[in-house]
């Protein structure tokens, strides 16, 4: 009779994760579905004996993707300590009505799931609107997660066949050194009828490595740190850079790829100490997020710019 209980309380607290009158799985009943952590009995979305949300959970029937972006553009590194935007998207791919839709997203160290995963970066404030952040809970989940609160309407379309979901929401990178982080998130697209039938879910989890800096950059301590501007950005054909060189000595600019890749090797000479104003072509480049490194006699910065 326990075991009875307790699997129709579960079943029960899965009818209602994203139900358009109730807030996030999360901070309403204590489950992480993203498929990040594996302990604790979390499911991995919204299935419990395929009874949750639809009799028959066929997850192909909604199409997922995560995408880190920076400034608009999707980028396949991190760099420590800068803010991104982590959108998760849906696609409704059947003639269901599925107008309104629920998630949850978390980010962990590493590339795969764990039995107690470890929060990586920090989700930022101010949320989009209906979304809220639910704190990890002691003996349900180790997780921070972002999630619905409550349901939320589509994107574009009419509910049907090819109607898009969508959320983004900014997240800041962890440290340097933190190696490989992986985001994970579940959509379920839902017909709103106060039921658990004919919802559809799928999950999807996105790894990013972080940005290893190229061979001879060190870390800049705020002392250390020279005045590097680089306008304008977003750029197209040319980018104009401003810096100062506190003494004579040797200066080198380089332009490295999100991969860190040298894409340009604009200086490497000595010059006197002063203020400098460089115009450098960029008109070759693919559009994406690239870093300017400065090396002036020994002390080292850097600064993003985009090209669209």
């Amino acid at each position: 009779m326990k075991k009875k209980i307790v699997y129709l309380s579960v079943l029960m607290m899965c009818v209602v994760v994203f139900s358009s009158y109730y807030t996030g799985v999360g901070i309403s009943y204590g489950l992480d579905c993203t498929g990040a952590e594996t302990a604790l009995n979390n499911p991995m979305g919204c299935s419990i004996s395929g009874t949750c949300h639809s009799h028959t959970v066929n997850q192909t029937w909604i199409s997922v993707a995560l995408e880190l972006d920076s400034a608009g553009i999707a980028t396949s590194h991190y760099t420590p300590g800068m803010t991104y935007s982590v959108k998760l998207s849906g696609v409704n791919t059947t003639n269901d009505s599925l107008p309104i839709f629920g998630f949850q997203l978390s980010s962990i160290f590493g590339d795969t799931a764990a039995p107690v995963p470890a929060n990586a970066g920090t989700w930022v404030t101010p949320y989009p609107f209906g979304t809220h952040y639910c704190p990890p809970q002691p003996g349900n989940f180790n997780l921070g997660l972002m999630e619905q609160n409550p349901a939320l309407p589509f994107a574009t379309g009419n509910g049907k066949l090819g109607t898009t979901y969508q959320i983004a929401i900014n997240w800041t990178a962890p440290s340097v050194g933190s190696g490989d982080v992986s985001f994970w998130g579940v959509l379920n697209a839902v017909n709103n009828d106060v039921s658990y039938g004919g919802d559809n879910y799928n999950n999807c989890h996105l790894v990013i490595p972080e940005w290893t800096q190229p061979v001879g950059v060190k870390t800049i301590t705020s002392d250390e740190t020279i005045g590097l501007t680089v306008f304008p950005n977003p750029a197209r054909d040319k980018i104009t850079i401003t810096y100062k060189q506190k003494k004579s000595g040797l200066a080198s600019v380089n332009i490295y790829d999100v991969k860190g890749n040298l894409q340009k090797s604009v200086k490497n000479e000595n010059q006197q100490a002063g203020e400098y104003n460089e115009q450098i072509s960029v008109s070759d480049f693919a559009k994406g997020t690239y870093i300017i490194i400065t090396n002036l006699d020994g002390v080292y910065h850097s600064d993003k710019f985009l090209i669209n």
